[in-house]
């Protein structure tokens, strides 16, 4: 699992070759449903940025809510899904809109 910057976010996730699941949080990330997807899912980059410390890509991608979860192809956002969705929902809906190579 990899934590970005307002700096290397472009390069961890817009320049990335698979699909990319962000995780946007405020303070230290807690061990969460991120986790069992990035060790479950392989073929899934998974990446945290922490809203307060990195505002900057949190706000040009209108996320307000922490933690919100956003999944990336090809460089562009697919998919929002904001705090408090039901861990099942969020694998199988990542798993429909990037499914293994």
């Amino acid at each position: 699992m990899r934590s970005a910057t307002d700096r290397d976010f472009a390069d961890l996730v817009l320049g990335a070759a698979t699909p990319v699941l962000v995780c946007f949080h405020r303070g230290a990330p807690a061990a969460d449903e991120l986790d069992v997807l990035a060790r479950d899912l392989p073929w899934l980059t998974c990446v945290r940025i922490d809203m307060d410390r990195w505002p900057r890509t949190a706000a040009s991608y209108r996320v307000t809510e922490a933690p919100t979860l956003v999944l990336f192809q090809r460089g562009a956002p697919v998919l929002t899904l904001a705090a408090g969705q039901q861990p099942t929902l969020v694998r199988r809906t990542v798993e429909a809109l990037a499914p293994r190579p």
